[in-house]
């Protein structure tokens, strides 16, 4: 054990507690799901998810994981590359279409490159409009490019995952993580819906969580800083990581014993400097066309009271698109609206919300299908091609919970401290935030890295020397 371990052992004991309970919800909504939605027959991939976790969990446990070289020079090149030409491969056959609000960010981004300048109609974070149009400016607007515009993004995320478990397991383990990452279904097939801010979104979550990592073993301000920057984007990219500050001032107030306090608060000041810089210019943007102050967007009071109302179900409802504003202005005058009717319904119903939560907590932890049906092939849906997704995803998910659930049973000095702090405080803030707002699979998806770099970076190893 080294001296950081031995000084964060009390908050250690704590993280790891809290990383059995997240697996443990997780593995809990997993099996609930299927009964709470009537399909009975869902129990057959996380059947085969978790046998396959069992297998996984045994092997790993028994020796380094097997299977995966360490030392091999040609082994991230070759994941990589493998990982662009499936990708390239899965875009070019299936031909998806862009549906609802994947359509909206493709056709502001075509507005922006074609006519260079943004809708002041600013319900959508920029940052994914802003990609596709830069890629757009270079080789002309189409649903392809837009598609294959992300892959820079998936393969700078694998990389990111193997950065982090490699600096706290060693090549190996960071080897299994990097191709647990790039074999992850969903994250793989995810491409074919354009999306709209996955992608760019989990990349940022996972490099501001390394740079934190870095920030606290090495006691680096410049780690800090590049965190805010990191964060920052994946705010812009969705508007959830305006809760980054909240999450660095608990990774470095746990950190203290290690840090010392007074150096503590002043990385989080520059974390949260350097946050407010990079996000600043498009807020001073959104004051000069809204005549408000709107961080990133004007979509957060619709989607809360969306699911916080009489009718909701804990997904999205119509209810607020119901209304149809006349001017960007109006629409913000109009989300804030939203906002305090949904603050009003939660004051007046707590239990009626604390239900709404309970059902949100499911239909995000419990599945990873509802995002299946939008994969179209050329743009017909297809309902053999629905199930078929659905399968694979809801196995590779229960394998990935189911996996995390035994993972979190080994002894507990075979876990990295202070990434187990920065894992949880992601996963957890996380989860809630979609108890508030709306549930769906498709919100757990960027906390996938997280938990396969968890993982991996607990299984045994043995330990080579980064070079």
């Amino acid at each position: 054990m080294n001296s950081g371990q031995k000084k964060m052992y009390p908050v250690a004991k704590v993280l790891d507690g809290a990383w059995r309970l997240a697996a443990a919800a997780a593995a809990v909504a997993l099996l609930i799901f299927p009964a709470f939605k009537g399909v009975y027959w869902g129990y057959l991939p996380i059947a085969v998810g978790a046998a396959a976790a069992w297998r996984f969990t045994r092997s790993a446990q028994a020796d380094a994981p097997h299977g995966v070289p360490h030392s091999h020079p040609g082994f991230m090149v070759a994941l990589l590359a493998g990982t662009a030409v499936l990708q390239v491969g899965l875009v070019l056959a299936f031909r998806s279409q862009p549906v609802l609000d994947a359509s909206n960010v493709y056709r502001q981004a075509t507005e922006l490159a074609e006519h260079g300048h943004m809708s002041p109609w600013t319900y959508y974070a920029p940052l994914q409009i802003w990609w596709y149009a830069g890629f757009f400016r270079i080789f002309g607007p189409s649903v392809i490019m837009a598609q294959l515009s992300n892959i820079p993004a998936v393969l700078a995320l694998i990389l990111s995952v193997h950065a982090i478990v490699r600096r706290i397991a060693g090549t190996r383990n960071a080897r299994l993580a990097a191709l647990m990452t790039a074999l992850y279904p969903a994250l793989v097939s995810y491409i074919l819906l354009t999306p709209y801010y996955f992608y760019l979104y989990t990349l940022f979550i996972i490099l501001s969580a390394a740079l934190w990592l870095k920030a606290v073993r090495e006691n680096s301000a410049t780690a800090a800083a590049l965190g805010g920057v990191a964060a920052a984007l994946g705010a812009l990219a969705k508007a959830v990581l305006l809760l980054a500050p909240l999450q660095a001032l608990v990774v470095f107030a746990l950190s203290a014993r290690r840090l010392g306090l007074r150096r503590a608060l002043i990385l989080w000041a520059v974390f949260c400097l350097a946050f407010t810089a990079t996000i600043l210019p498009w807020t001073v943007r959104n004051i000069r066309v809204l005549g408000r102050p709107v961080p990133i967007c004007t979509s957060g009071g619709l989607v809360l009271w969306s699911a916080n109302n009489e009718r909701s179900n804990g997904l999205y409802s119509p209810l607020p698109d119901k209304f149809k504003p006349e001017s960007p202005q109006e629409f913000a005058d109009y989300s804030r609206k939203c906002t305090r009717r949904a603050l009003l319904f939660i004051s007046r119903h707590p239990v009626r919300f604390i239900t709404l939560a309970a059902r949100k907590f499911l239909h995000t932890w419990g599945t990873e299908t509802t995002f299946a049906a939008r994969m179209n092939f050329r743009g017909r849906t297809n309902p053999g091609l629905d199930h078929a997704l659905s399968f694979v995803f809801q196995t590779a998910w229960s394998f990935l919970v189911f996996s995390w659930l035994l993972n979190a049973g080994l002894r507990s000095r075979r876990h990295d401290p202070t990434w187990l702090l920065i894992a949880a405080t992601i996963i957890f803030s996380h989860a809630a935030v979609y108890c508030l707002y709306e549930g769906g699979a498709r919100h757990h998806l960027p906390l996938v890295p997280v938990i396969i770099a968890g993982i991996t970076a607990a299984l045994p190893s043995r330990r080579v020397r980064p070079t």
